[in-house]
């Protein structure tokens, strides 16, 4: 990794700059409430968690051949925006913005999220002026957002080389790898630490370990 030539900052949303993981675990248990299925605590949902999503609710016991995936995504997503009002920033998230502002940085927001739903949460929090671009995906069933990276890469363009992904996902850095940019995992949102190590990529523990890589 070479952080020096790092011009660029891609934002993951949910889980990297928006600590909404209790929500989702709050959401999802209702779900599994009403169908009689185990719930889930914070370590079990950030071992099963996962892209695309249709898998994370097979792994929870959702069984698509009694309902359509469609149907318990569509009610998760309501209970998430019932919900959503009660999530903030993770800690120094402000802080980290304005300061690699100052640096100079261009940064952006590449997000699973519906692009309405996206916006809307950004500005509800204040935070839009800080991106050149806030992209989100065209629905609410969160398959991947591969495709939507190069299009933010190319739209703006930003060199491989000068681009870093900040995500708390593995989804994260496959679409940094098939975007032909670098990528930094966060171990303060939806997976857990031992997970996001697997791939030998740098991890830290939160937002503030970030500058940490980029002054090194």
């Amino acid at each position: 990794m070479n952080f020096e030539r790092i011009k660029n900052i891609i934002w993951d949303w949910n889980g990297t700059l928006l600590n909404d993981v209790e929500i989702c675990i709050q959401s999802m248990n209702s779900l599994l409430g009403r169908r009689n299925l185990s719930l889930m605590d914070l370590n079990k949902y950030r071992e099963v968690f996962t892209f695309p999503v249709k898998d994370y609710y097979l792994k929870l016991g959702f069984d698509f051949t009694a309902e359509p995936f469609e149907v318990p995504a569509m009610e998760f997503i309501d209970e998430y925006r019932k919900n959503l009002p009660n999530a903030g920033l993770h800690r120094g998230s402000v802080e980290m913005l304005t300061t690699l502002k100052e640096k100079g940085y261009r940064q952006f927001i590449l997000s699973a999220m519906e692009q309405e739903a996206l916006s809307a949460s950004v500005n509800s929090l204040g935070i839009e002026h800080f991106f050149g671009e806030i992209r989100g995906i065209q629905d609410h069933f969160a398959h991947g957002k591969d495709h939507v990276a190069q299009e933010l890469i190319r739209r703006n363009n930003l060199y491989g080389y000068e681009t870093l992904l900040i995500g708390d996902t593995l989804h994260d850095a496959e679409v940094a790898v098939v975007s032909g940019i670098q990528c930094v995992l966060v171990a303060a949102g939806h997976q857990s630490e031992s997970r996001l190590k697997v791939l030998g990529i740098p991890v830290v523990m939160d937002l503030s370990g970030i500058l940490s890589l980029l002054n090194n």
